[in-house]
């Protein structure tokens, strides 16, 4: 099968891909786990996980298959089962938006996402994939961030874009500006310090397709976050 078709590439992870017996390169004897990397949720009350999942389980021994595919999410140093699937289809199937606010009551700055195919005894075939992964911050803890500043505003272009993006800033009045760019696991791609109040920046030429959020921050202010799409 192939990857998704609802994102820009034709990449994905899967437990198996190799041409050959579907039994030879399936999952065996337990469970195998993708880990996100870490990502720092801290100054947010919220963040909603959604992905793409294939989920195929048939044949081997014992009728009917008993494996199973799930989602969890680790914040705090506990674990939360956060989706699971053990209905087999030879199809991608979206996971819908899941909270973590509805498993967490904070959320830390080492927060991961894992995703585990398990063969359970006696075994059959597993097949599991992951693709379309995203994970959008929501809603800022108090304390730790103000209302978004409506006079910062940022013009980005092209936007999608096969190369570089040209970020087009403005934040009348505010002294010690950075201008920040994260992927969609909330991790720092790009920041740079502003030394004017208006400007042209330049980034994203090696970035990976994907989704990216722009951001003017301050130490008391910031504005509203902007979408840009590398393809």
């Amino acid at each position: 099968a192939a990857d998704s078709p609802l994102d820009d590439n034709n990449l994905c992870y899967v437990t198996g891909n190799n041409g050959i017996d579907a039994g030879a390169d399936d999952v065996d004897n337990g469970s195998v786990t993708l880990t996100s990397p870490k990502m720092d949720l801290s100054d947010y009350t919220d963040a909603v996980v959604s992905f793409q999942y294939w989920f195929f389980n048939s044949g081997g021994a014992g009728t009917p298959p008993n494996d199973n595919f799930e989602v969890r999410a680790v914040s705090n140093g506990m674990s939360a089962t956060i989706f699971s699937e053990t209905q087999s289809q030879s199809t991608w199937r979206p996971s819908g938006d899941i909270h973590l606010k509805d498993y967490f009551a904070t959320l830390s700055d080492d927060v991961r996402i894992q995703f585990i195919a398990t063969d359970a005894d006696p075994g059959h075939l597993v097949e599991a994939g992951v693709d379309v992964f995203r994970v959008e911050p929501m809603g800022f803890v108090s304390g730790t961030s103000s209302p978004y500043d409506p006079a910062a505003s940022i013009f980005v272009s092209p936007n999608p874009s096969h190369s570089s993006f040209t970020l087009q800033y403005e934040w009348p009045g505010t002294s010690g500006a950075v201008l920040e760019v994260r992927n969609m696991l909330g991790q720092l791609v790009y920041s740079k310090a502003l030394n004017a109040e208006k400007g042209l920046e330049t980034c994203g030429d090696n970035w990976t397709p994907g989704v990216y959020i722009a951001q003017l921050r301050s130490p008391e202010r910031q504005g509203a976050p902007v979408r840009m799409v590398k393809q």
